[in-house]
């Protein structure tokens, strides 16, 4: 069966202006690539009810599925039902299902608000959103299955995972071979595969970057296979895992204790870690060293040290790896600074250069990465590779 096109349509004048990152469209986009469609087209809209009709009559010629998000409040801007009725020349009806949700969960509100939202689209089918006051609403016509969403990120986030997932992955066949390959970028993997296969079944392969890995998704199991074999040192647990999840399993398992020192990644690490239940079995705490008074009176890194060789160093994030295990007296510890951007490069250090060191069985393993992107995209990489590096060593080591 020939793979199933899909297209995202965001609503939203805020999307437009900039007032707001579209989260929604790149996390959608990923889930449905990772359930076996081809993503074709995305387009953004503003809060006008023509506009959403014809880029809908568009979409619904060149798509099997269509995810709508945004325009589903109760004000007057949020034109979506309207914008969808016009392009499937459908009318608009009250819900008393719908009635009684908004009444629920928007008391004391008025009356034109609750009949705003209690709005659906002739033959739609009402979609329920535990997470909020929009209700998702579902319509076919013809060929094409159409979704509208909430814009508010967890609510779609949300609404994919627990309540569209499995009509979406039985309809697009979802790719059963995939990767997780961790300290990679996308042209390394495509020239090592050139070597064996042709673009054209390269071109069978999506890539999708993530958190300093890239997963490859094909319906072509040769591939996966063979990338499986070729990187076997990149490919450290099982796809559908979380590395935190799997490094804390092991450390678990081995009876060791965890510490953080971070700097340009914020606190993101200790995040991903303590996300998990269960975590402060093996995680004891973190340190915040953004500054370099931390450095120095928490960290206890003498200030010649940071003086001679900055705190974006080999040698500052060594001492901060090895220092942090002895304020909370843990078997191991990771340690990351570097410099996420804008702001803070000199013609020495760029903006993307970072050290991560890892203090396993007091042994300190450093690494220096000069990653691209922007500064939410750099710390991303860095913590993704900071918890691989430390894993492949308590695998290995």
């Amino acid at each position: 069966m020939d793979t199933l096109n899909a297209a995202i349509l965001s609503v939203g004048d805020e999307l437009l202006k900039g007032m707001t990152v579209n989260t929604n469209a790149s996390s959608i986009g990923r889930m449905l690539t990772e359930m076996g469609y081809r993503v074709s087209m995305e387009i953004s809209v503003g809060d006008n009810e023509e506009e959403i009709s014809e880029a809908l009559k568009l979409l619904i010629c060149k798509a099997n599925v269509i995810i709508v998000t945004g325009g589903l409040g109760p004000t007057p801007d949020d034109r979506t039902i309207a914008g969808t009725a016009k392009a499937l020349k459908r009318k608009i009806v009250d819900d008393p299902g719908l009635r009684k949700i908004a009444e629920r969960r928007m008391k004391n509100k008025s009356d034109y608000l609750l009949s705003h939202q209690s709005q659906k689209i002739e033959g739609a089918v009402i979609i329920e959103n535990l997470s909020g006051t929009a209700q998702c609403q579902f319509v076919k016509e013809k060929n094409t299955d159409i979704y509208l969403l909430p814009g508010v990120p967890e609510e779609a986030d949300w609404i994919m995972k627990n309540r569209l997932s499995k009509n979406l992955r039985l309809r697009g066949k979802k790719a059963e071979y995939r990767v997780k390959l961790f300290d990679m970028y996308e042209s390394q993997i495509f020239l090592a595969l050139s070597e064996k296969f042709t673009k054209t079944d390269i071109d069978k392969i999506a890539f999708l970057p993530s958190y300093g890995s890239v997963t490859l998704v094909s319906k072509e199991k040769k591939l996966i296979e063979y990338a499986k074999e070729k990187f076997a040192e990149k490919n450290v647990i099982p796809y559908g895992c979380k590395i935190e999840e799997e490094l804390l399993k092991l450390l678990l398992l081995k009876r060791l204790t965890l510490s953080l020192a971070e700097s340009c990644t914020g606190g993101m690490i200790g995040k991903m870690l303590t996300d998990i239940p269960g975590s402060s079995r093996v995680f004891k705490g973190g340190i915040i060293a953004y500054s370099n008074e931390i450095k120095e009176k928490i960290l206890k890194i003498e200030d010649k040290v940071i003086i001679k060789y900055g705190a974006v160093s080999r040698e500052v994030s060594e001492r901060m790896a090895m220092n942090v295990t002895r304020v909370f007296n843990t078997d191991a510890s990771i340690s990351v600074t570097g410099i996420a951007g804008p702001n803070g490069e000199t013609k020495e250090k760029r903006t993307g250069l970072v050290y991560i060191s890892t203090c396993y069985k007091e042994k300190i393993v450093t690494v220096k990465k000069e990653f691209s992107g922007d500064r939410n995209s750099v710390r991303e990489k860095s913590a993704g590779i900071a918890l691989y590096n430390l894993l492949r060593r308590v695998q290995h080591e």
